[in-house]
């Protein structure tokens, strides 16, 4: 038995599965190659995509910190990024906490 012959036979097999089913069944194995699809095929590409548009915003970030740091010349100075309103919230009310243990205890 040869190698198309085996094929031939699961093809026969699938068209007699296939017509075996009705009309809703048909359209319900439609939709899940479909899905299948958009599965294996759709998201895969979107992944590769979305990593590549990351890497370039950072990428971009790093060339503009660079050229900052090359136009300053010799001067190298770090100024600290502004902390967003939660974050600052926090560092006060740590702080705060901090003060009052150390007013109890001294």
């Amino acid at each position: 038995m040869s190698i198309s012959d085996r094929v031939a036979g699961v093809r026969q097999a699938i068209a007699n599965y296939f017509e075996g089913l009705n009309d809703r069944e048909r359209t319900l194995m439609g939709l899940m190659g479909l899905v299948a699809v958009g599965v294996f095929v759709v998201l895969p590409m979107y992944l590769v995509l979305d990593a590549a548009s990351e890497g370039a915003s950072s990428n971009a970030g790093i060339r503009a910190v660079l050229s900052e740091l090359q136009s300053r010349g010799e001067e190298l100075r770090w100024d600290e990024p502004a902390l967003c309103e939660a974050c600052a919230a926090a560092v006060t009310m740590s702080a705060v906490r901090g003060w009052d243990i150390e007013d109890e205890e001294g």
